[in-house]
């Protein structure tokens, strides 16, 4: 994406506010995995901390998984 692009389209977040710090929940990720059974993506569970790396975000934004 060129520099003219991205200053034209992220305002843009800004202003729907389509953007967060980084902070998930894992209730949200539970739901996540509830619709991916419902709809025969997964059959199980799947575990998110074997795929999300959590070092980069603050410290008050980490959460157990």
């Amino acid at each position: 994406m060129s520099l003219a692009e991205a200053n034209a389209i992220l305002p843009k977040y800004y202003d729907w506010q389509h953007w967060s710090r980084g902070d998930f929940s894992k209730e949200g990720l539970a739901a996540v995995n509830d619709g991916l059974i419902a709809v025969g993506e997964l059959k199980q569970p799947f575990d998110w901390g074997k795929l999300i790396d959590q070092g980069l975000l603050d410290e008050d934004l980490r959460r157990p998984l």
